[in-house]
């Protein structure tokens, strides 16, 4: 921290009549009537104290500087003349000296006089020297103890405006990135506790608040996102899309551990408009209905971008759930495993709600924390009793996610067993995103506006796949046989729990 500023430079004199507070809690108007307070300074001394302060304004750092400026002896002659010399204490924490002054004189242009040039000099080292030399080795600044104290300090002393909306959007876009911060690492459950604080907190302040992720980007800057429509989209777009220049510049990313923590997070983003362009904001049924066409299908409606939510900036997603939580997110349907999904559980199909996702990070689980024992849920045991196989498991969720994930181009996998399994999943990549069918180009032009429908070779009439056109034709058959009902038996497939036969028992790869 900076010393103490000490105004004694701006503290006019008082008014005939009034004296200065004199300390004691038991000051009020009343003593203002006591006999008058003046002040009579030299003429030199006012133009040093005009110097000092004008070189105290140079900077936050010069301005933090503590330079008490007082007449050691009162002269009787107030004129001022070549001979004027005037014993001046530049006081400071350090400790304070007499030194003797000058007032500096010229020729003045037009007449055969000398004038006052409003420059002093200082009597130091066995010579006069400009008073702004004496100033700046006497005073030095240290522009690394300058905080925001003494910059609010001296922009509220100079009178001076930042042209803030003077500046290139380039240059805006510059100086909020320094405001922007990776958010610190937290446990899970303490970014629970946060989120259930932060959302309660919102509730009564306003929006924004209950967004963690990017209040803690943000940190002391987050009133940034209210300050205007412009600086809220700079802001959102350095959280959202990330910057070259910021420590985390990858974008907006989220991590989860589970499928309801997932579908929790994403309902809590959603919650948040952007806020970014007019209009955003829904204010009748007609624009609800708008706003929820976009949050529900936003590549369908790009137009209806103006209706974003903080849900809509996730670009990237890291995953670290468990075997169950995984089956489930993935819809997998070896074994006949979809017989046990759980229908109202979020599932990949929930990432097509995010227009701007293009990283996906999996961790794959390991050993669980009880150990390799089953867990009561719906369905199937996936550990054997004797002989568990990560493997297998391991091998079903990264094939399944390949085959729905597909169209995203840049998925992670880490945790597995050993090298050759990360090198069987690099391989399968590569070959689903060679023979994949669709692509985010494929279903930009499906989703693309083109009136409708399906061009036909051949004109088609309505109507005309019917057999006939008569009453007849077209009246249903009645047999007298019985029909007998269609009687489907439900397969028991014993593939679950899978059953280790690698070579080296792979759940012992897990500590």
């Amino acid at each position: 921290m900076g010393r103490p500023v000490n105004f004694i430079e701006f503290v006019p004199p008082l008014p005939t009549g009034e004296v200065p507070y004199d300390g004691s809690i038991n000051f009020n108007d009343e003593k203002r009537l006591v006999e008058p307070y003046t002040i009579e300074e030299h003429p030199l001394l006012v133009t040093i104290r005009n110097n000092v302060t004008k070189y105290r304004m140079q900077s936050a750092a010069h301005f933090d500087l503590t330079i008490d400026v007082k007449q050691a002896f009162r002269l009787q002659d107030m004129d001022l003349t070549h001979q004027t010399r005037i014993n001046v204490i530049f006081a400071e924490f350090s400790g304070q000296d007499v030194f003797i002054c000058r007032p500096v004189f010229r020729k003045h242009p037009r007449k055969d006089v000398q004038v006052f040039a409003k420059k002093v000099e200082v009597w130091e080292s066995g010579r006069f020297v400009p008073l702004i030399k004496f100033l700046r080795t006497r005073f030095p600044c240290f522009p690394e103890a300058v905080g925001i104290r003494e910059m609010q300090a001296w922009w509220g002393a100079n009178g001076k405006v930042f042209n803030w909306l003077g500046l290139p959007t380039e240059l805006k876009e510059h100086v909020i990135s320094f405001c922007v911060h990776p958010p610190p690492k937290q446990s899970d459950a303490h970014r629970r506790k946060v989120g259930r604080h932060r959302s309660r907190f919102a509730s009564n302040h306003g929006p924004n608040f209950g967004v963690y992720e990017i209040v803690n980007k943000l940190t002391v800057w987050a009133a940034l996102l209210g300050v205007s429509h412009q600086v809220r989209a700079i802001t959102l777009r350095l959280c959202f899309a990330g910057s070259s220049d910021m420590t985390q510049g990858n974008g907006f990313s989220i991590e989860v551990s589970s499928t309801h923590g997932l579908g929790k997070t994403l309902r809590r983003l959603g919650r948040y408009y952007s806020m970014t362009e007019p209009y955003s904001l829904p204010v009748n049924d007609e624009s609800q209905a708008l706003a929820d066409c976009y949050k529900q299908y936003p590549k369908i409606f790009p137009h209806l971008r103006q209706y974003a939510t903080f849900r809509h900036g996730i670009r990237r997603i890291y995953m670290d759930m468990n075997f169950f939580n995984y089956m489930q997110f993935f819809r997998v349907t070896v074994g006949g495993y979809e017989r046990y999904q759980e229908l109202d559980s979020v599932s990949y199909e929930v990432l097509d709600q995010l227009p701007h996702l293009t990283d996906i990070a999996i961790k794959l689980p390991g050993r669980p924390p009880g150990g390799w024992t089953n867990i009561r849920r719906p369905g199937p045991w996936l550990f054997h009793d004797d002989s568990p196989c990560p493997r297998t498991l391991h091998r079903i969720i990264y094939e399944r996610a390949l085959e729905v994930l597909t169209i995203y181009p840049r998925i992670k996998m880490h945790n597995f067993v050993d090298e050759d399994e990360e090198t069987r999943f690099n391989e399968l990549r590569e070959a689903a995103m060679e023979n994949a069918k669709w692509t985010a180009a494929d279903y930009k032009e499906l989703y693309e506006e083109c009136g409708g429908g399906v061009q036909l070779e051949e004109s088609v009439q309505p109507g005309s796949w019917a057999v006939g056109t008569d009453e007849e034709d077209m009246a249903p058959v009645v047999t007298n046989e019985q029909t007998t009902p269609l009687i489907v038996e439900e397969t028991v497939d014993d593939f679950f729990p899978p059953k280790c036969r690698c070579l080296e028992k792979c759940h012992l790869l897990f500590s």
